[in-house]
C-alpha cells in the first residue's frame, strides 16, 4: 500500500463491517465469511497501468490474468476498451388486452407522456443527467396449452432508463411499479410483473487486444504454433456448448472476482452473461472471440475480443456501507460505473487468454496444482511459514496431496527435533527432502520413506526416487529438483 500511506489498511483485516453492520444487512445474519483479495498485475488498459483487486478462494486464477496482462501489455499494447450507456431495462407485463394491436398503437401514441410520468419517480436521478429515456413495446403469444388456463397473449412495456453511476435495480424497480398503474389507466389491462431485466442489452463492454503472431511463442512453443492451438481450442468451445460452458466459467472467474472486491452484484453480472452467450445465435457460445488477422503486407495478429452486457455501480448500494470498498475503488484511481465495467471486461479476457494458452500448450494442471499445492498444506496443518517449503517438495515429488503435505510435515517436525538437540544453529534454515518410493515383488504395497535432510545453504533440494512405469516417465531436473526414477 506505498502507494497509498493515508489508507486505512484495518479495513483489510476486519473485512470492513462489524457484525452488528452485518446483521443489519441480511436476515438472520449469524456472523461473516472472508476471502482472500489479491492484486491481478501488469494490466495496461487504454496505454494506463492498473492494478486490480480480485477477491476469490480458488489459486492460480489470479497469478494466470496477471501473467496474461503481462504478455499482452510486453508484447502487444495491452488492452483497448470501450462501453456503451449505462442503460437498463424495466419491463412492466400487461394482461387482459382485449385488443393487444390497438393498445400497443395506443401505447406507441402516448410514449412522451409514458416517459414523463416515469420521470416523476426518479428526479434525482433526472438532476444527474439520466432517468427513463425511451420505451417500447413487445407482444408475447401464449402457447395453446395455457390458454386453456384462461391466459391469453400480453404486452410487455419496456422502459429504458439511464441509471448514472448506479447498478441501477432498485430505482429501475421504483420506476417500473411507479409507471405501472398509468398504463393500467389508459389501456384497461392489468398489470402483472414490474421489474428490471438483467440482460442489460444495451449496457455492454468490450476488451480487446492484438499481439504479433510471430511475439506469440511461449513454453519452448512457436507463436505460430501457440496461436494454431489457442484457436483450435477456441473453435472447440464454439461449436460444442459443454466445453463452451467451462470455457466462459473461466471468463467469469476474472469478472467475478472483481466483481467481488468491488462489491458488485455479480448474480446479476452472471445472469447476463450467460444469457448473451446464447443470444446471438440460440445456441450456448464462448463469450469472447479469437482469430487471426492477415494483412497483404505480410503482418500476421492474434486478435482477442470481449463483449459482455455488465450492470456495475461506482456509487449507492453497499458501496457506501462498507468502508473496504471505498479502499478498494481507490486503488483503481475511482473509476466510474463504465471504467469499471471496461476493467473487469479486461480482467475476464486475460483470465481466458490463459485458460486457453495453457490448456492449448502444457495442460491446465500443472500450473494449477503447483499453486494449489500451498492450499493443501495449510489444510492438513502445516505451520504458515513452512507452505512454501512443502508445496515446494509435493511439487518436485510430483505428488500434489494431503498426504504428501503430511508426509512432509512428519518428517519435518521429526528432523526438526534433532536439530534442536544436536545442531541449534541449523533450526531457522530450511530443509532438504529425499524422497524413496519402491514397490518390492514380494509384497502388495509399495513402501515410502520420507527424509528431511540439512539445507547446504537456504536453498532446499528435492531428491525423489520412485518406482514408475516407462510410460509414465517424467523427467524434469533443475539445479533445485532433481528426480530419479526406477523403471521396472
Amino acid at each position: 500500500m506505498k502507494k497509498h500511506p493515508e489508507m486505512d489498511i484495518s479495513h483489510f483485516e476486519t473485512g470492513g463491517i462489524q457484525t452488528n453492520v452485518a446483521d443489519l444487512m441480511v436476515e438472520n445474519c449469524i456472523g461473516k465469511i472472508a476471502l482472500p483479495i489479491g492484486l491481478g498485475l501488469n494490466f495496461k488498459i487504454n496505454g494506463k497501468p492498473l492494478s486490480i483487486p480480485m477477491a476469490m478462494e480458488e489459486p492460480s486464477v489470479i497469478a494466470a490474468a496477471s501473467s496474461a496482462a503481462k504478455f499482452i501489455a510486453q508484447n502487444g499494447d495491452g488492452f483497448i476498451t470501450y462501453s456503451t450507456k449505462p442503460i437498463m431495462i424495466g419491463q412492466i407485463q400487461l394482461l387482459d388486452i382485449l385488443e393487444i394491436p390497438a393498445a400497443i398503437h395506443l401505447l406507441e401514441s402516448l410514449k412522451d407522456k409514458i416517459i414523463s410520468k416515469a420521470n416523476e419517480s426518479c428526479q434525482n436521478m433526472i438532476a444527474r443527467g439520466g432517468g427513463v429515456i425511451d420505451m417500447r413495446t413487445k407482444k408475447i403469444i401464449v402457447k395453446e396449452n395455457y390458454r386453456a388456463e384462461g391466459i391469453t397473449d400480453m404486452i410487455v412495456v419496456e422502459l429504458l432508463v439511464n441509471v448514472c453511476e448506479s447498478m441501477g435495480a432498485n430505482i429501475v424497480n421504483t420506476i417500473c411499479e411507479y409507471t405501472a398503474p398509468y398504463i393500467e389507466a389508459v389501456t384497461g389491462g392489468r398489470a402483472g410483473l414490474r421489474i428490471l431485466s438483467n440482460l442489460c442489452m444495451e449496457r455492454r463492454a468490450v476488451a480487446q487486444f492484438s499481439i504479433p503472431i510471430k511475439k506469440m511463442a511461449w513454453k519452448n512453443t512457436t507463436g505460430d504454433e501457440v496461436a494454431k492451438r489457442m484457436l483450435e481450442g477456441y473453435l472447440f468451445a464454439k461449436e460444442d456448448p459443454f466445453r463452451a460452458s467451462t470455457h466462459n466459467k473461466g471468463i467469469m472467474n476474472g469478472i467475478d472476482a472483481v466483481a467481488i472486491a468491488t462489491g458488485q452484484d455479480w448474480r446479476a453480472i452472471e445472469s447476463a452473461c450467460h444469457t448473451y452467450a446464447s443470444f446471438k445465435t440460440g445456441k450456448y457460445e464462448p463469450l469472447t472471440h479469437y482469430e487471426i488477422i492477415r494483412k497483404g503486407n505480410g503482418d500476421e495478429k492474434f486478435y482477442g475480443y470481449l463483449e459482455i452486457p455488465i450492470s456495475v455501480g461506482s456509487k449507492g448500494g453497499v458501496l457506501e456501507t462498507n468502508p473496504l470498498y471505498q479502499n478498494i475503488f481507490q486503488i483503481l484511481g475511482f473509476p466510474t460505473a463504465r471504467q469499471l465495467s471496461e476493467l473487469m471486461a479486461c480482467v475476464g479476457l486475460a483470465q481466458n487468454f490463459a485458460a486457453l494458452r495453457a490448456l492449448a500448450v502444457e495442460g491446465i494442471q500443472k500450473g494449477h496444482m503447483a499453486l494449489h499445492a500451498k492450499n493443501l498444506a495449510l489444510s492438513v496443518g502445516v505451520p504458515n511459514h513452512l507452505t512454501q517449503e512443502a508445496a515446494e517438495f509435493m511439487s518436485a515429488s510430483g505428488r500434489v496431496s494431503s498426504d504428501s503435505a503430511k508426509a512432509y510435515l512428519e518428517a519435518h517436525h521429526l528432523y526438526s527435533e534433532l536439530r534442536v538437540k544436536h545442531a541449534p544453529k541449523q533450526v531457522s534454515k530450511p530443509l532438504s527432502t529425499f524422497l524413496i518410493e519402491v514397490k518390492p515383488q514380494t509384497l502388495n504395497e509399495t513402501i515410502t520413506i520420507h527424509l528431511a535432510l540439512d539445507c547446504l545453504d537456504n536453498r532446499p533440494n528435492h531428491l525423489s526416487i520412485e518406482t514408475v512405469s516407462y510410460t509414465h516417465l517424467r523427467a524434469h531436473e533443475t539445479p533445485e529438483h532433481l528426480v530419479c526414477r526406477l523403471l521396472l
